[in-house]
Order: C-alpha cells, then sequence, then structure tokens
C-alpha cells in the first residue's frame, strides 16, 4: 500500500494521499469524526475528476459535487456530464446570460424573457 498520511498517525490525518489497486488516487479533508468528511479524487479507470462532500465513499453521484471528466467536460451534480457544462437540478444566474448558440431549444421559466428572437 502507498499512503502518505501527515497528522498524529492514529488515523486521524490533516492529510492523506492515497493510491490503491482501484485506480482511485484520492485527498481525504476531514477531522478526529470522519477523516474523508471532503475528498478530492482522480478516478483512473474512468478518468474522472471528483470533489465530494458529506463524508467519504467512491464515485457514485451520492456524494459527487463536481466531477470533470477527462475530455473536459464538467458536471455539477452528475458524474456523467455530456455537455461543457451539465448540471443535475435548477441553476441561479445573476447578472447577464449571454447565449451564442440557436436558441431552438432553449426553455425558460419565470420572466428571463417573454419573446425569444433566433
Amino acid at each position: 500500500s502507498r499512503n502518505l498520511q501527515i497528522g498524529d498517525g492514529s488515523g486521524n490525518s490533516v492529510l492523506a494521499i492515497v493510491a490503491s489497486t482501484t485506480g482511485l488516487s484520492q485527498i481525504g479533508l476531514g477531522d478526529s469524526d470522519d477523516d474523508n468528511r471532503m475528498q478530492i479524487i482522480a478516478d483512473h479507470n474512468q478518468e474522472l475528476f471528483s470533489i465530494q462532500t458529506g463524508g467519504g465513499t467512491a464515485l457514485n453521484g451520492s456524494k459527487d459535487r463536481l466531477v470533470i471528466k477527462g475530455s473536459g467536460e464538467v458536471g455539477i451534480g452528475t458524474t456523467s456530464p455530456t455537455y461543457k457544462l451539465s448540471v443535475a437540478g435548477g441553476i441561479e444566474a445573476g447578472g447577464k446570460v449571454t447565449y451564442s448558440k440557436s436558441y431552438s431549444s432553449l426553455n425558460t421559466t419565470g420572466n428571463a424573457w417573454n419573446n425569444l428572437a433566433p
């Protein structure tokens, strides 16, 4: 096992870098109650980089908050982004939002625009 721990040696490390045989490299951030409260994970098999919160787990979407695929797609709330930015759930944008492509598939709610000109 190739583990590097900085801390008191009791498993309650300030920084833990772990390379395991499953193809995961991770940095766990936590405290004495949970040494993996937050994690930064590189999954070499899936070519994913993930930031997790709420306790450590494998890459499965339950704790993954931000995922970056090796091909550059970014997912928020999803481990399978299919666009440059894929968001599972609603978003809020304050300020100006610029669309540089056709509006044919744009759906809006609220009072964003009454009519969209192509």
